[in-house]
C-alpha cells in the first residue's frame, strides 16, 4: 500500500519546535554562522555582535548550547559596525577561524581558532593603502564602509582569500591570502553602474573553473557580476536587474537542480520580497521571480528542510519577528510562506541552517538585533520537527 497524496503532503510540510533563545550579552546581533570550532563533532554557533565583536556558543548536543564567550573586535575607530560572520580555516592549521568586517573601521577582521573552541585576538585586514583613511585630507578611502565579506581561493593557490563589498565607494576589495592567516595588499574592482553594494558572494557562475563575485546593490536595484580570471583578478562588472527595489542580502545556491548557481535576494517592504534569479551557467541570470513573505526581510538561507530533495528558502522577517519558509518544488518555484515565531526573539537580521541536534534534519538559527533596552534573546534556535515522507509498502 502506498501513502495517500494527503499524507504525503503532510509529511513534506516543514515544521519546527518552539524556538529556544540564547543571550550573548551584547547590544544587538547582526549575523550568525555555524561550524564545529572545537572539533567535537557537535555544531557551534558564532554571532556577530554589531558594535563589539563576536559571541561563541559551544554546542552541547541535542540542539543545546553553553554560555557565550565574547571576543572583541580590534578597534579602528571609536566604535565598530560588524554585520557578517564566516567560518573557514584561513591559516591552514586544520582549525576553523572566523572572518568578518568592520564598516566603520574600513577593514576586514580575522579571529584565528585554536581547535578548542577558543579564538585568538581579532586582527584587522587593511582594505586601504594606509590605515585611518577618511573622506578628506591626504589619506582618502578607496574602500569605505565594507558591508559584507566572502571567502574563496580567487588566485587558485590553495590559500583562502577575502573579498568585501564596500557600500560608500561602490566597489569590492580583494585581499589575497598568504596561507598563514595574513593577507596581502587590497585591490579594488568597480561595479560599473552598481551603487550601494550590500551583500557579496563567490561562486563559479560561468563554469570556467574560476571563482566569480556577485554583489547586491541597494541604490540601483541591481546585481553586479565580476568574472574571475583565476589569478585573483576580476573583469569589468556586468549588471543584472535584481527584480526588487533595495536588494539587501544575497545567497547563491542551485535551487532548480540544473547544476548552475542561482541567486536569491531579499528586500524590505510590507510584504517583504524575495527575488529568485536562475543562473544560465554563463554568468547571466533569468528575469527575477518575485515572491512575497513577511515584512522587511533581512536575510536568506537555502536548504532542503522537509526532505523531499528540493531546495527550500528560509528568510528572516524583521517586521514580524519570524522566520519564513518557502518550500521549493525543484524547478526554481516556491510555495506560499510558512511562518515560525521566535518566542521572544525580535528583529532577526540573519539566518543559518545546519543539523544542530544530530537528527539529520536541518535546523535554523537566527541573529536577533532586539531593539529592547535589555537586549535579551539575541539568538533563536528552531529545531526541525518535519515528518519525513512515509515509506511505501509493497
Amino acid at each position: 500500500m502506498v501513502s495517500s497524496p494527503a499524507s504525503a503532503a503532510a509529511a513534506h510540510r516543514t515544521s519546527f519546535g518552539t524556538a529556544a533563545n540564547l543571550d550573548d550579552n551584547g547590544r544587538g546581533s547582526s549575523a550568525v554562522a555555524i561550524g564545529d570550532l572545537n572539533n567535537d563533532g557537535i555544531p557551534d554557533l558564532v554571532t556577530a555582535i554589531r558594535t563589539e565583536g563576536l559571541g561563541v556558543f559551544l554546542g552541547l548536543g541535542g540542539g543545546r548550547f553553553g554560555p557565550v564567550t565574547k571576543y572583541a573586535a580590534p578597534r579602528q575607530m571609536s566604535s565598530s559596525f560588524i554585520r557578517s560572520a564566516v567560518i573557514r580555516d584561513v591559516n591552514g592549521d586544520g582549525h576553523l577561524d572566523v572572518i568578518s568586517q568592520d564598516g566603520r573601521g574600513n577593514v576586514a577582521l580575522v579571529w584565528r581558532g585554536d581547535g578548542s573552541g577558543a579564538l585568538g585576538a581579532g586582527a584587522a585586514v587593511q582594505l586601504n593603502p594606509k590605515p585611518g583613511c577618511d573622506t578628506t585630507g591626504d589619506n582618502p578611502c578607496v574602500a569605505r564602509f565594507p558591508n559584507d565579506v566572502a571567502v574563496g581561493d580567487f588566485d587558485e593557490d590553495g590559500k583562502p582569500d577575502l573579498a568585501t563589498s564596500n557600500t560608500n565607494t561602490n566597489n569590492v576589495s580583494v585581499v589575497l591570502g598568504n596561507g598563514d592567516g595574513t593577507f596581502g595588499a587590497a585591490t579594488q574592482f568597480g561595479l560599473a553602474d552598481g551603487t550601494g553594494p550590500q551583500s557579496i558572494a563567490a561562486a563559479d557562475l560561468n563554469r570556467d573553473g574560476h571563482l566569480d563575485l556577485i554583489t547586491s546593490n541597494s541604490s540601483t536595484g541591481t546585481l553586479s557580476v565580476l568574472r574571475g580570471d583565476g589569478h585573483g583578478g576580476f573583469g569589468t562588472a556586468s549588471s543584472v536587474s535584481a527584480g526588487v527595489a533595495l536588494p539587501s542580502k544575497l545567497k547563491l545556491a542551485d535551487v532548480n537542480r540544473d547544476g548552475k548557481p542561482d541567486a536569491v535576494i531579499v528586500a524590505p517592504g510590507s510584504p517583504g520580497r524575495v527575488a529568485v534569479l536562475l543562473g544560465d551557467g554563463a554568468g547571466g541570470f533569468s528575469t527575477a521571480r518575485v515572491l512575497s513573505a513577511g515584512k522587511n526581510l533581512s536575510s536568506a538561507s537555502v536548504s532542503d528542510l522537509n526532505g523531499d530533495g528540493h531546495a527550500d528558502l528560509v528568510v528572516s522577517s524583521t517586521g514580524s519577528d519570524e522566520v519564513m519558509v518557502l518550500q521549493g518544488d525543484g524547478t526554481g518555484a516556491f510555495g506560499s510562506p510558512l511562518a515560525f515565531g521566535l518566542n521572544g526573539g525580535s528583529n532577526p537580521q540573519d539566518t543559518a541552517v545546519a543539523d544542530l541536534d544530530g537528527d539529520r534534519r536541518p535546523d535554523v538559527a537566527t541573529a536577533n538585533s532586539n531593539s529592547s533596552a535589555t537586549f535579551v534573546n539575541d539568538e533563536s534556535v528552531l529545531l526541525n520537527t518535519t515528518k519525513r515522507r512515509p515509506t511505501a509498502r509493497r
